[in-house]
């Protein structure tokens, strides 16, 4: 029986809990971490707002104070909406069998089958940014399981190299009994896009 062995594939960069028993893994996405990142901004928003209020002492209501109020709504919406939402993915490769649950608690949506279903494991390609000025960031590698039916796909891991993507990747899809498919993310390819046009453009002014 093909196994692959989730504790040998490093660190997960991914925001995903693992949890691995015999020949059965579950994928939590650690959504909650999201809600605590957003409650934290929407806390500091208020703090330095209402600071600024009393310190210039104007408690009229300007556009200004209202866009903030409106942004603040925002925040604190989107905390409770990623709080409310669940994506969990239950893989059995003793008996080929999976179940993904993806949705808001009071509307869950479950998909099931069998390995069959899975068209391919996903490895797409992005860019994430490394918070440093002028710094273009560093990519990473996301795996994720594309299925044949019109479900969503569902992310299990992020890689830091290419070489830990093929490694992860082919582990998983050996498994599965499908294949890997390689693809770069919305913005990797619009940079590929620009470098293309562009290139033409100068290759031609150059001649």
């Amino acid at each position: 029986m093909n196994i692959p062995d989730f504790s040998k594939f490093g660190t997960n960069l991914q925001w995903a809990k693992v949890v691995q028993e015999d020949s059965k893994v579950t994928v939590t996405q650690r959504l909650w971490l999201a809600t605590v990142a957003l409650a934290v901004m929407g806390a500091l928003i208020a703090f330095f707002f209402l600071i600024s209020i009393i310190k210039s002492k104007d408690y009229s209501l300007s556009l200004e104070k209202i866009f903030v109020i409106v942004v603040f709504i925002l925040v604190e919406v989107a905390a409770l909406a990623y709080l409310l939402y669940k994506e969990e993915l239950h893989l059995d490769f003793g008996s080929k069998y999976y179940k993904l649950t993806k949705g808001f608690l009071w509307n869950l949506k479950e998909y099931q089958g069998f390995f069959s279903d899975i068209a391919a494991i996903i490895v797409r390609e992005d860019r994430m940014d490394s918070g440093g000025e002028g710094r273009k960031g560093y990519i990473v590698f996301d795996i994720e399981i594309g299925f044949k039916k019109e479900y969503p796909t569902f992310s299990i891991w992020r890689a830091q190299t290419e070489e830990q993507a093929r490694e992860i990747s082919h582990a998983i899809a050996n498994a599965c009994g499908c294949k890997v498919q390689w693809e770069k993310s919305w913005q990797l390819k619009l940079e590929d896009k620009i470098k293309e046009k562009f290139g033409k453009f100068f290759r031609k002014r150059s001649r």
